[in-house]
Protein backbone atom coordinates (compact mmCIF):
# COMPACT_ATOMS: atom_id res chain seq x y z
CA UNK A 1 0.00 0.00 0.00
CA UNK A 2 1.35 3.41 -0.86
CA UNK A 3 1.49 5.65 1.61
CA UNK A 4 -1.07 8.32 0.30
CA UNK A 5 -3.34 5.62 0.39
CA UNK A 6 -2.76 5.33 3.76
CA UNK A 7 -3.31 8.66 4.57
CA UNK A 8 -6.48 8.64 3.21
CA UNK A 9 -7.36 5.34 4.86
CA UNK A 10 -6.36 7.27 8.02
CA UNK A 11 -8.20 10.23 7.55
CA UNK A 12 -11.18 7.56 6.83
CA UNK A 13 -11.04 6.05 10.01
CA UNK A 14 -10.50 9.50 11.95
CA UNK A 15 -13.51 11.22 10.28
CA UNK A 16 -15.64 7.69 11.77
CA UNK A 17 -13.50 7.09 15.25
CA UNK A 18 -11.61 10.40 15.71
CA UNK A 19 -9.24 8.36 17.06
CA UNK A 20 -6.63 5.95 15.76
CA UNK A 21 -4.02 4.08 17.50
CA UNK A 22 -0.92 3.41 15.76
CA UNK A 23 -0.43 -0.39 17.49
CA UNK A 24 -4.18 -0.92 15.21
CA UNK A 25 -3.21 1.11 12.07
CA UNK A 26 -0.11 -0.89 11.83
CA UNK A 27 -2.15 -4.08 12.02
CA UNK A 28 -4.99 -3.59 9.63
CA UNK A 29 -2.10 -1.75 6.74
CA UNK A 30 0.32 -4.34 7.36
CA UNK A 31 3.01 -1.85 7.69
CA UNK A 32 4.85 -1.30 10.99
CA UNK A 33 4.05 1.43 13.85
CA UNK A 34 7.23 3.48 13.17
CA UNK A 35 5.88 3.47 9.35
CA UNK A 36 2.22 4.92 11.56
CA UNK A 37 4.19 6.90 13.22
CA UNK A 38 5.59 8.44 10.11
CA UNK A 39 2.64 9.13 7.71
CA UNK A 40 0.31 10.63 11.06
CA UNK A 41 3.79 12.76 11.62
CA UNK A 42 3.32 13.93 7.61
CA UNK A 43 -0.32 14.39 8.27
CA UNK A 44 0.14 16.95 11.46
CA UNK A 45 2.58 18.72 9.58
CA UNK A 46 -0.07 19.27 6.88
CA UNK A 47 -2.37 20.61 9.21
CA UNK A 48 -4.76 17.32 9.01
CA UNK A 49 -4.61 16.21 12.39
CA UNK A 50 -3.44 16.01 16.21
CA UNK A 51 -1.42 13.77 17.64
CA UNK A 52 -1.44 12.79 20.96
CA UNK A 53 0.10 10.65 23.25
CA UNK A 54 -1.96 8.83 26.03
CA UNK A 55 -0.47 6.64 28.78
CA UNK A 56 -1.53 3.38 28.96
CA UNK A 57 -1.83 2.13 32.65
Amino acid sequence: MLSVERYEKILDELDKSKIVKVSELSTDFGVTEKTIRIDLEMLEKKGLLKRIHVERY
